[in-house]
């Protein structure tokens, strides 16, 4: 997700917000696709996205930061948009794993 802060690792920072300070490690990053952060005015079309982006079975994970987004400025998901992405993978996954 775009914002997003998980460590300083290089797994760690390939699914965090790329900038000044990890450019110099960036060839060393696995590709993520990132995403919004999710608001009232783009939250139905980031699920929209989301289910498109796991449709393709091509994904290893949702990484989120669980209820705040910290490092982006305190910022605080919507409990209902983050339970239906949550779901969303869930259920993805599980249909993936069914159809194999």
């Amino acid at each position: 997700m775009q914002g997003a802060y998980h460590g300083d690792t290089f797994g760690a920072m390939s699914v965090g917000e790329r900038g000044y300070f990890n450019k110099p490690f960036e060839h060393l990053f696995f590709d993520v696709d990132f995403i919004d952060f999710p608001n009232q005015e783009n939250g139905e079309s980031l699920l929209q996205k989301l289910e498109d982006l796991f449709s393709t079975g091509e994904f290893a994970g949702f990484i989120f930061e669980p209820l705040v987004q910290g490092a982006a400025g305190m910022r605080i998901y919507d409990e209902v948009w983050l339970n239906l992405a949550i779901s969303l993978a869930k259920n993805t996954t599980f249909l993936q794993l069914v159809m194999k």
